[in-house]
């Protein structure tokens, strides 16, 4: 995958397949200990220890659709070229925590890319999904709570194309002011 915003993109459909009501995703950035880390838990079905342990083999996949299952092999494979890894642990009651760490300054770390579509793209199909995202860059922070926009929105639907429009430049100009020092 050519960009972060893939490997998170997958991550939430994997979210979305194990039944989760709720996602949160959190993207740390800090140029000061040259870190990223990106984290996505869930409330979904989860995984069992034994599934988990053989969950980042490309040959091994909970869905009954097919017999491979790269995403997680494919973001542990960038993690690992980056001097960084991705561990999965139980969430607290139910669901999955997957945390992927970078080193930032990486020479073959991939660009984050386009996050504020992504999250645009995952709620026009799973608009019914709270997905909360936040993300902090040296300390400056931005939060986005699909929740909040259909309160906002409500009586129309989180996945109507002018809605989806305005979620994506939301999060886009939000991103822009975290990037800028948050100003």
């Amino acid at each position: 995958m050519e960009e972060l915003a893939q490997h998170i993109l997958d991550l939430l459909m994997n979210s979305w397949e194990a039944g989760a009501a709720v996602i949160e995703l959190n993207i740390f950035e800090d140029s000061r200990t040259d870190t990223i880390l990106i984290t996505v838990a869930d409330n979904g079905r989860g995984m069992d220890e034994k599934f988990m342990m053989q969950a980042l083999d490309p040959f091994k996949t909970g869905r009954k659709t097919r017999k491979v299952g790269l995403g997680l092999a494919l973001l542990q494979a960038a993690a690992e070229a980056c001097n960084g890894k991705v561990e999965l642990t139980p969430a607290h009651s139910q669901g999955l925590i997957v945390k992927a760490t970078f080193q930032r300054s990486h020479w073959d770390r991939p660009p984050l890319g386009d996050v504020a579509g992504t999250i645009t793209a995952f709620l026009c199909s799973a608009s019914s999904i709270r997905v909360i995202y936040t993300h902090e860059f040296n300390g400056c922070l931005f939060t986005f709570d699909s929740k909040q926009i259909e309160k906002i929105v409500s009586p129309v639907p989180v996945n109507h194309p002018k809605v989806l429009q305005w979620i994506r430049e939301t999060i886009g100009q939000g991103l822009s002011k975290l990037y800028d020092g948050g100003e």
